[in-house]
């Protein structure tokens, strides 16, 4: 089974080459890439697990069943597996077999908690959409309230599955330490052809500084690449503030991968894609700089402005479309700053180093959270306070738990940073009271 994009839509077709109806039109209710793309990845691990215990979710409809204990323990399992090992028939049967005495999280290559976790939610999702298009069919009141309590069961009991993703450790999320954050951001502004790394190119150098320095400020790579020249609005004092808005209008054209933000097509969940934020001054200086000299070079060259407004564009003036490419030069960025030594991702225990999960924009924009959180609570404001200034700069919706999260983190942090003034105090202390005098030194080198 793969996933397959045509023009604004896409569709999962099974390995005879047949679109499956139900999974491609659960996805098209979702419009984000990202999220597309981990369905997808979910729906095949389903699919997979349908195939080999033969269930056909239509026929069972007609009886009011879904999935029975057995088979939701089977699921449940093969959540922990990396698909690729899935194909092979013999390894997916040896995984949910019965006899198996080592849970499942403790065999090798097992996915952690939290990834296992996501892949039931978004079964437990596409199960839910499908037994709603389902009721449409059942005429029997008496089998629809049985197809209703036996989908509810199954969707509740996935995702309860892993009940230890939901206390997952602080370091779950990639954030820097306030000081790295800091360093980061010194680095990109002073130096800022250490942004090149392995690219070699600096032909879009300051564009892409300016593009780093507004996920400093915690936008999403969607909200980067959708912000227009109007939607920068100078204050007094040269204060410069950017008001995020959906400028999806103002696109010739929209498709899957165009940069959007986050919610801005979804009817599945209120983001709070409007919002004011007020930039730093760095920030503001690479906007100047970009603004002034390449932007208007690329305008300038193309005889025309065909950018449509739009502020990041193209070296031929046209507006970038592609949400992909962006995200890959935000990857070539970070990871050029990490192999210089500036950015420090610190990950939970067993759960793999940065270079498993790609350094990128969101890298920033979690650390500018963590940054924020830790800033607001050191000059005593109220946390309550401290968690609605956070929903409204991030875009989180009311009732987002994400700044819970992240204070977590930042306290996990801190106490990390003060216990290491301790250590680097005690140790000049030794250092003090045992240093080996001038004239032992010199008398034992002779």
């Amino acid at each position: 089974m793969k996933l397959v994009r045509a023009l604004s839509k896409v569709v999962m077709v099974d390995d005879d080459e047949r679109i499956n109806v139900p999974m491609s039109f659960f996805l098209n209710t979702h419009k984000n890439p990202n999220t597309l793309d981990s369905l997808a990845r979910s729906l095949k691990l389903l699919h997979r697990f349908l195939t080999h215990f033969h269930i056909h979710l239509a026929d069972r409809a007609l009886e009011g069943r879904c999935l029975e204990e057995r088979e939701i323990v089977a699921l449940i399992s093969l959540a922990y597996r990396p698909l690729p090992e899935l194909a092979d028939r013999q390894k997916l049967a040896r995984h949910v077999d019965v006899r198996n005495a080592v849970p499942d999280e403790d065999r090798d290559g097992a996915l952690d908690d939290s990834s296992a976790s996501k892949r039931l939610i978004e079964i437990a999702s596409f199960l839910q959409h499908f037994s709603t298009e389902l009721a449409k069919y059942i005429r029997s009141p008496d089998i629809a309230d049985r197809l209703s309590a036996a989908y509810r069961g199954t969707c509740n009991r996935l995702r309860r599955a892993v009940s230890s993703s939901g206390n997952g450790s602080a370091y779950d999320i990639r954030a820097m330490s306030s000081e790295d954050f800091v360093e980061c951001i010194k680095t990109a502004y002073c130096r800022p052809r250490t942004l090149v790394g392995r690219s070699k190119s600096e032909l879009h150098l300051l564009r892409d500084r300016a593009m780093f320095m507004l996920s400093c400020e915690g936008l999403r790579p969607g909200e980067i690449c959708n912000v227009r020249l109007n939607d920068l609005i100078r204050g007094p004092e040269g204060l410069l503030s950017l008001q995020v808005v959906v400028n999806k209008k103002h696109r010739k054209r929209v498709t899957s991968s165009t940069p959007l933000p986050k919610g801005a097509s979804s009817n599945l969940a209120d983001y709070a894609t409007v919002r004011m934020i007020h930039l730093w001054p760095f920030t503001r200086d690479t906007l100047f700089e970009y603004i002034t000299g390449p932007r208007a070079n690329a305008i300038s060259s193309a005889g025309q402005d065909i950018s449509s407004g739009f502020l990041f564009v193209k070296s031929n003036g046209e507006q970038i479309r592609s949400r992909q490419a962006v995200s890959l030069r935000f990857g070539q960025m970070c990871d050029a700053l990490a192999e210089a030594g500036y950015m420090k991702i610190v990950a939970a225990p067993n759960r793999g180093g940065a270079t498993d999960s790609q350094l990128s924009s969101y890298t920033m924009r979690h650390s500018a959270a963590s940054y924020l959180y830790e800033s607001m609570i050191a000059e005593g404001v109220d946390e309550k306070v401290v968690h609605d200034r956070m929903k409204a700069r991030f875009g989180w919706t009311e009732k987002s738990e994400m700044p819970v999260h992240y204070g977590r983190r930042a306290i996990v942090d801190g106490a990390t940073v003060r216990m290491t003034d301790v250590y680097n105090e005690m140790r000049a202390e030794v250092e003090r009271t045992t240093r080996t005098p001038p004239a032992a030194i010199s008398s034992l080198a002779m």
